[in-house]
């Protein structure tokens, strides 16, 4: 887990790990929005959800639905660990100190 501090209000902080890869993986580029990892969610639309979308179906064409669940959280929990240290970038383009 990554801390950073706000440049502006020292008693501010974001911290960047677990968390960040689940709420990446459950709301994809509506979490990246929110903390303004614009290139993460670019990425994520373009890319990301496109390619699990075409992975996840690539395994329901064998019909086992057990499988393909597995394949959507797989893939989602990587993506979303991925994405972190794009997130992390960001904080620190917008001036964020790490703690």
């Amino acid at each position: 887990m990554t801390t950073f501090i706000h440049p502006m209000n020292a008693g501010y902080t974001e911290t960047v790990g677990v968390g960040s890869v689940i709420l990446t993986a459950l709301l994809g580029p509506l979490y990246l929005v929110y903390v303004r990892a614009w290139f993460a969610a670019l990425l994520t639309l373009v890319i990301g959800g496109p390619l699990l979308a075409f992975l996840t179906m690539a395994t329901a064409s064998g019909g086992n639905v057990a499988a393909v669940i597995l394949c959507y959280v797989i893939g989602s929990a990587s993506w979303g660990l991925a994405m972190v240290p794009l997130i992390e970038k960001s904080y620190l383009r917008r001036g964020w100190k790490l703690a």
